[in-house]
């Protein structure tokens, strides 16, 4: 179940729904906390919303799982850029 869920708020994110990927996502992440994917997909929407100080620490739970995951790491970098000293 998680996994369609996070598909779905992929897809979401793919259509520029960013609010409703958000939620999903976040409802991914509650009922499944230790997957990778839907950190770094969640990050991603918080992101797309403009939630930056939250993008961290998503981004951050989705790099212990997995240091390579490229969208835990493009939105900790976008992060970075948009809020250096934070």
């Amino acid at each position: 179940m998680e996994d369609a869920r996070n598909n779905l708020g992929a897809q979401y994110l793919k259509l520029g729904d960013y609010e409703t990927a958000r939620r999903e996502l976040e409802a991914v992440v509650a009922l499944d906390p230790a997957s990778e994917v839907p950190h770094a997909n969640l990050s991603l929407g918080l992101l797309a919303v403009g939630r930056t100080t939250e993008v961290a620490a998503e981004a951050r739970m989705a790099l212990r799982r997995d240091p390579l995951s490229a969208g835990a790491n493009f939105a900790a970098g976008a992060r970075s850029t948009i809020m250096p000293t934070a």
